[in-house]
């Protein structure tokens, strides 16, 4: 005959009361080296290894990675009313950086105001091409309207059409005549650094 599930349970508590230090040193060894193992586990927060490693875009990502030297780049900045005891701190932190190893940091350099002065006075030598090449057309374009007005035999039947053209060609002109486009301003006076603040990156 069978026995019933209460007795099967009171037999099973009965016998878990009776090796209750056996369970409980057990469980502690077994979590004990469950967390040696797991601290030894690779932390791989990129999303592909969520795919299948012999999968193609995983595959074509870790040739890419070998072609591709991926750096990011990180600004910290130094804010005192203080000058010393902020130059004294930007100079800690870069020697810290600078301690870190290769596989960390490739180049650490504090304040760079020097290379953002010179790309200021120089901004003119940093006209996009394409900036350049709207310039050159409307250049020319206004060149060649002021040969035909310079004919007295010249009649302009699109006066409103040659007037917009003439707004048009003299933005695009003005535009690399200033040799700083709003868009090349953004781009390289990006994280400037003030002169309460030691940057470095």
């Amino acid at each position: 005959m069978s026995e019933g599930p209460d007795r099967i349970a009171r037999r099973y508590a009965a016998w878990v009361d009776d090796h209750r230090w056996l369970i409980l040193v057990s469980a502690v060894l077994i979590a004990a080296a469950s967390t040696l193992v797991a601290i030894q586990l690779p932390i791989r927060p990129a999303v592909s290894h969520l795919l299948p490693r012999e999968s193609r875009s995983v595959t074509d990502l870790e040739k890419l990675k070998k072609r591709i030297d991926a750096t990011g780049t990180a600004h910290i900045l130094v804010v005192s009313d203080n000058p010393a005891l902020r130059q004294r701190t930007a100079k800690l932190i870069y020697e810290r950086c600078r301690a870190l190893p290769p596989t960390m940091l490739r180049s650490a350099r504090m304040d760079d105001s020097a290379i953002r002065r010179y790309a200021w006075q120089h901004r003119f030598l940093f006209v996009d091409l394409k900036d350049l090449q709207e310039a050159h057309d409307a250049l020319a374009e206004k060149i060649r309207k002021a040969k035909f007005k310079a004919n007295p035999a010249y009649v302009d039947l699109e006066e409103d059409e040659t007037k917009k053209q003439d707004e048009k060609s003299n933005a695009a002109f003005a535009s690399c005549a200033t040799g700083w486009t709003e868009r090349s301003t953004r781009r390289r006076t990006r994280g400037a650094s003030t002169p309460r603040t030691n940057a470095f990156r």
